[in-house]
């Protein structure tokens, strides 16, 4: 916010963070007023948008209306998914770009389209112009141009052509974001090119409280607290006291995070022995290895085996890349909120497998429906402490389950 309005008066820049995030902020003050609500606009709007996104990436990856509306819905009941789309920070800004660009280039999947790709890396551009940790994008972006070179050979005549004018497209976007430096006083164009440097080092060294390595994020071991009020009530006798609480944590729905971690674990037994989706025209709920050993396996099951594995392998790229690949260039210390980029896939996973027992015997979609209803009492449960309700400190207290979840009392 304080960076906001030092671009709004072009009178310095103090953020550690590239611009474009606060620019978006910036324009928001400008046309709306420097009202709170304003400051959390872009993040509110990016939230809505990556929820879209999850579902459109959902159905482009697995061809499952089910499927993708499970993930989206899966993905809006997460705790991270409320906090971060209604606080003024780049995390949500930052994850919408990332998706778009994803759900651009998966258009070129069915039939290559340069022009997608352009707009894929202008997306990605501006995702990296938010937060550098944006980048990591680029693993799930060249897992998806190995898959449209084997899909269409007359595409790799072109591609290296058209990935050279992508990247420059990107380039150009990001520094694109930096002319703002230029009108800022004390900031020359030399300031853009020390920016880089200078403040990747700041971002890699600072030590920060409440931190937590990554292998903690998916169980949820130290979530961090944003913000907390509390005021001390006498109640009339010695000794008699009660206090308010209002707090925002970032923490993820337990239902849909813990609950996620062992969906992965089938996803990835899912793409080594993969079973058709029952809406697919011709599909069985036979292993097709069964069927291979009869030999009745047609030409249109062994495409729809070939796209069902390379989607289920894509969505555990992701996850893996946006959970543990931006931790490794980072020396500084981490915290659990980071693993937000990592949400979308793993609800896709957790709603691939609630799919999969939906199709199943009546025991399993009776178990799919309780654990969905499940996730929406937990998310009923924390809602106070996301959204910095007033809330008792009993209430508090009943929502630290583990030792290592930080009290405020």
């Amino acid at each position: 916010i304080t960076t906001a309005r030092q671009i709004l008066h072009f009178s310095g820049y103090s953020s550690d963070h590239p611009p474009l995030g606060m620019l978006l902020m910036a324009s928001s003050i400008a046309l709306f007023g420097d009202h709170p609500w304003v400051w959390r606009l872009s993040s509110l709007l990016s939230g809505f948008g990556c929820i879209v996104l999850t579902f459109f990436i959902t159905r482009r990856i697995t061809g499952c209306l089910r499927t993708a509306s499970l993930a989206a819905v899966l993905f809006a009941l997460d705790g991270l998914t409320v906090v971060l789309s209604r606080i003024a920070t780049l995390n949500s800004v930052m994850l919408f770009f990332m998706l778009l660009s994803i759900d651009l280039a998966l258009l070129c999947l069915d039939k290559y389209r340069t022009r997608f790709l352009f707009l894929s890396a202008f997306c990605l551009g501006l995702g990296i112009a938010t937060r550098w940790v944006a980048g990591a994008t680029l693993i799930p972006l060249a897992f998806i141009l190995l898959q449209i070179c084997k899909q269409n050979p007359m595409a790799q005549r072109s591609m290296i052509r058209d990935l050279t004018y992508a990247f420059a497209v990107g380039l150009a976007v990001y520094f694109s974001t930096f002319i703002i430096f230029l009108f800022i006083q004390g900031y020359h164009w030399q300031s853009i090119l020390t920016f880089q440097s200078r403040n990747f080092h700041v971002l890699s060294t600072i030590p920060e409280r409440e931190a937590s390595p990554f292998w903690q994020w998916p169980l949820l071991v130290k979530p961090v607290i944003f913000c907390n009020w509390g005021k001390s009530i006498w109640l009339g006798h010695p000794g008699w006291y009660r206090q308010p609480v209002h707090i925002i944590m970032a923490l993820g729905n337990p239902a849909i995070v813990w609950a996620g971690c062992v969906a992965l674990v089938r996803l990835a037994s899912f793409a080594h022995h993969w079973i058709p989706e029952s809406n697919h025209p011709a599909s069985h709920r036979v292993p097709l290895s069964n069927c291979s050993a009869r030999g009745e396996r047609s030409t249109n099951e062994a495409r729809r085996e070939s796209k069902g594995r390379w989607a289920y392998g894509f969505i555990l790229v992701c996850f893996f890349t946006f959970w543990m690949i931006p931790c490794a260039f980072m020396s500084r210390q981490k915290f659990s909120f980071y693993f937000f980029p990592a949400m979308p896939f793993l609800c896709m996973a957790l709603s691939v497998v609630i799919n999969d027992m939906l199709q199943s015997t009546t025991i399993k979609k009776v178990l799919a429906y309780s654990y969905l209803g499940g996730a929406v009492v937990m998310f009923v449960y924390w809602y106070p402490l996301w959204t910095f309700m007033q809330i008792s400190d009993v209430f508090y207290l009943n929502h630290l389950w583990l030792k290592s979840w930080p009290s405020i009392l």
